[in-house]
């Protein structure tokens, strides 16, 4: 970053352009991995099957999961690259990300376990996901029914949709990107 502030202290225009590199290489990469994936399962269901069976909904289905793919891998990738901005090393975004994963899985959801919280894994990272890749996840409540019942259990559920988690990663996506840009204009000289 300083050898490229040498003439022009330009800090935002720099880390825009960075940024959208980052993106365009993601995308590429994605797409590409995403249209030899495809093949390799059509080359496959050709060689030991039929594809007969596959209607315009079940291709339309299988693009819009693999857009859903790339947009997940672009708020990552974005969401890496702020958190790296924000604390000025790469390995700020991987002590981030570890803390998320030691902290946020394990501990959080071990203690709203032992708290007994309605719906523990809403509040987990890996639901919202599959939220997402899946169109929605119906979580349940078990602690919920009375199991001496005759009648027998119905236990309470909510149902997380892709829209919601496309809400959250969005927000996600703005606040550390947002942060990011923020942190670099106030660097800037002018």
């Amino acid at each position: 970053m300083m050898n490229l502030l040498l003439w022009r202290p330009k800090r935002l225009q720099v880390l825009g352009t960075k940024l959208a590199a980052l993106l365009v290489a993601f995308t590429v990469l994605t797409v590409v991995c995403s249209a030899i994936w495809t093949a390799l399962f059509l080359g496959i269901a050709q060689a030991r099957g039929t594809t007969d069976s596959m209607t315009s909904g079940a291709w339309q289905s299988i693009a819009l999961m693999e857009v859903r793919g790339l947009a997940l891998v672009l708020v990552a990738a974005a969401v890496g690259f702020g958190l790296a901005s924000l604390g000025r090393h790469t390995a700020m975004a991987l002590g981030v990300a570890i803390g998320a994963v030691i902290i946020f899985q394990f501990g959080l959801g071990t203690v709203l376990a032992m708290a007994q919280v309605k719906f523990v894994e809403a509040y987990l990272i890996p639901v919202w996901l599959i939220a997402w890749m899946n169109k929605e996840i119906k979580i349940e409540d078990f602690n919920s029914c009375d199991f001496s019942s005759a009648g027998g259990c119905q236990p309470d559920s909510l149902t997380l949709t892709w829209p919601m988690a496309g809400g959250l990663m969005a927000g996600i996506f703005v606040l550390i990107v947002g942060a990011a840009m923020w942190t670099m204009r106030s660097r800037d000289i002018t």
